[in-house]
């Protein structure tokens, strides 16, 4: 029997890439070592790393005024790196909130200058998410930062918000990967990889060239993104076999030459295409009385599953086949 697991933290993997982990795991290539064994300054790791961005700028569409970091710390870490790099003299930042993970970022970006809050949706219990209209974006931001989707919540935006010019940065932990987005319209893009890419330990961070190099007074060097493009990533010891693993992202390459959507989004791992048309009805009609759950509708997430309880939301889970 096979689990797919849509539970909090890691997600499925491919099983032609757990094959091929598996085939490749004691020796790399014949080099007579495990990716896990190997020096990452060595020319075999330095290979996989090169092929891990040179991939991911492709299936991305990456312009080359970005730089592609592969760093360490989770998602929760950027709460604090993007304001420490990204606020470069100035003393505020806008940031949409949109349940849980909004909230968190936002409560560390408080620790480095002030934040505004453009709009929010806990008014209704995170329920929906606030019309591009409600946004009241203050020109002197030195970014403005959201996230697309919200995992507990179970909302997401569908289109890219307009910032006037500002840096736009997206919490795109969940969504990465999932459909084609313009990332020149983003100053800042950063995601954990064991939603959608790899194994827990790695956290992509896409970054326009232009917004580094100028960070806060007593910021880390570790968490100085100038650092770590200098270094191509290689500044300290790298989640070496999350990368290794990570750099399969062909296969979730697009499903046509014209650049259509992925074959599917947050359950393309279960390896059946068509989950996401079905995933929408199958909540649908599962809808049961309880009445704190979030209305279904437009910007219902399409890349989560929500599980409701009595009065109570119990989260995403596993499906078995």
């Amino acid at each position: 029997m096979t689990i797919y697991n849509f539970s909090a933290g890691p997600a499925v993997l491919p099983k032609t890439v757990l094959e091929q982990v598996q085939a490749e795991l004691v020796d790399w290539h014949g080099s007579g070592m495990s990716v896990m064994e190997m020096s990452h300054r060595g020319k075999e790791f330095m290979g996989i790393a090169a092929e891990a961005e040179a991939d991911l700028r492709d299936v991305m569409g990456i312009p080359a005024n970005y730089k592609v970091l592969f760093l360490q710390g989770g998602a929760s870490s950027q709460f604090a790196m993007v304001p420490m790099n990204l606020l470069r003299g100035k003393t505020s930042a806008d940031y949409l909130n949109t349940g849980e993970w909004s909230k968190k970022a936002i409560k560390e970006a408080k620790r480095y200058g002030a934040v505004n809050v453009v709009a929010t949706s806990e008014d209704k219990n995170f329920s929906y998410a606030p019309t591009q209209e409600q946004w009241k974006l203050d020109p002197n931001a030195a970014y403005v930062h959201y996230t697309p989707n919200e995992t507990i919540g179970g909302v997401e935006l569908f289109w890219t918000p307009e910032t006037k010019g500002i840096p736009l940065v997206a919490d795109m932990s969940s969504t990465i990967l999932s459909r084609p987005i313009d990332v020149s319209k983003f100053g800042l893009i950063y995601a954990g990889a064991q939603k959608n890419i790899g194994p827990a330990g790695l956290t992509i961070v896409i970054v326009r060239d232009d917004l580094i190099g100028e960070t806060l007074k007593g910021t880390p060097t570790m968490f100085d993104y100038k650092i770590h493009a200098d270094n191509e990533s290689m500044y300290n010891t790298p989640a070496t076999f999350a990368m290794y693993t990570a750099r399969r992202f062909r296969f979730l390459q697009f499903a046509g030459s014209d650049r259509q959507p992925f074959v599917d989004e947050r359950a393309v791992h279960s390896g059946r295409p068509g989950a996401r048309r079905s995933l929408p009805q199958r909540r649908e009609s599962a809808q049961s009385a309880a009445a704190e759950r979030p209305p279904l509708g437009r910007r219902h997430a399409r890349v989560d599953l929500q599980c409701h309880a009595a009065g109570r939301r119990a989260g995403a889970g596993r499906l078995h086949a």
